[in-house]
């Protein structure tokens, strides 16, 4: 139990210099973004000194076109550069194009090459677990590249495992290309071609704390999720309907309590059954809420609820 605890405390320092690097990678890609010509150039100086994080952006950069055309190949270069620096990071990131045949001629032994570079003895991880949370991560990204209806899947699984792992479990998810802030900028980057549920995720995962330069118990975090919940709700999307109603009823994240704003968020989403929107549409009618009293309604409404799966209110 003693050594277990002096590597923790080991690890944790370890970590914390990590993430005040990846608060500046994340503050350059950024600037990336918002098409800011120096910052690539800067980012580039950064990598020519074997900085992992930076090179391994620069592969995330050139694998998803950002502000730069797709260059897979390119990609592969600044990802293998940063594996030879130790095994630390961009190992399964350039193995995953050659395990699944993205962008080059599929090569499983090349594959096998770059996975075995990875450093893993610092890892409180069973092997055989390791390759199959690896092999379902990848599969999924293979399929979401493939399939766009597919995208939230791995987005959804990534962020479950990380947002509850233990410190040495992120340094795991790091080192096969799905630290917090690498599944954020994933996330964000496919919520900018237009769907909703995508928002939505983006939202939750500031939120989650995968913003590496965004305390996300502050309220400027809280109504940066909130910007992306918005987004998703005008787009039709019901969970983000409710969550706006939510957000008005209550008064939070800085707005202002409007009832009648909440009520039409709820309307929205109930009209599209969603369960949690129809149990607080069904609560505005029963408590008048709005001025508007009508038990019928909210019986009806507490019933639709039940039936897409909600436990009927006891009212009284």
């Amino acid at each position: 139990m003693w050594s277990g605890k002096v590597i923790l405390l080991s690890l944790g320092l370890s970590l914390a210099s990590f993430c005040h690097a990846s608060t500046d990678i994340d503050q350059l890609y950024e600037r990336i973004v918002n098409k800011d010509q120096t910052a690539l150039k800067e980012l580039k100086k950064l990598a020519d000194t074997n900085n992992t994080q930076a090179l391994v952006l620069l592969g995330f950069i050139y694998e998803h076109g950002v502000t730069v055309s797709v260059d897979i190949p390119k990609a592969i270069q600044w990802y293998e550069k940063a594996c030879n620096q130790g095994g630390e990071y961009g190992c399964y990131n350039a193995r995953y194009f050659f395990q699944y045949g993205k962008g080059v001629t599929l090569d499983v032994t090349r594959a096998q090459k770059y996975a075995s570079k990875s450093k893993t003895d610092d890892l409180n991880i069973p092997p055989d677990l390791m390759n199959k949370i690896i092999n379902q991560a990848y599969e999924l990204k293979s399929g979401a590249e493939t399939d766009k209806t597919k995208r939230a899947s791995l987005i959804e699984f990534v962020s479950r495992y990380v947002g509850q792992a233990p410190e040495n479990d992120l340094l795991f998810w790091g080192r096969i290309g799905f630290s917090k802030p690498e599944i954020l900028r994933l996330a964000t980057l496919w919520a900018q071609e237009g769907d909703p549920e995508m928002d939505y995720i983006v939202g939750n995962l500031y939120l989650d704390d995968f913003s590496p330069s965004d305390d996300r118990r502050s309220l400027d975090t809280i109504k940066k999720a909130l910007q992306w919940f918005r987004t998703a709700a005008e787009k039709g999307y019901p969970m983000a309907q409710y969550t706006m109603g939510d957000t008005y009823e209550n008064g939070s994240a800085g707005l202002k309590i409007d009832a009648v704003e909440a009520k039409k968020w709820y309307e929205l989403a109930a009209n599209k059954n969603d369960e949690k929107a129809l149990v607080a549409l069904g609560n505005i009618y029963y408590s008048g809420l709005t001025g508007e009293v009508d038990y019928s309604k909210a019986s009806m409404l507490f019933d639709k609820a039940e039936q897409q799966g909600a436990k009927k209110p006891h009212c009284g």
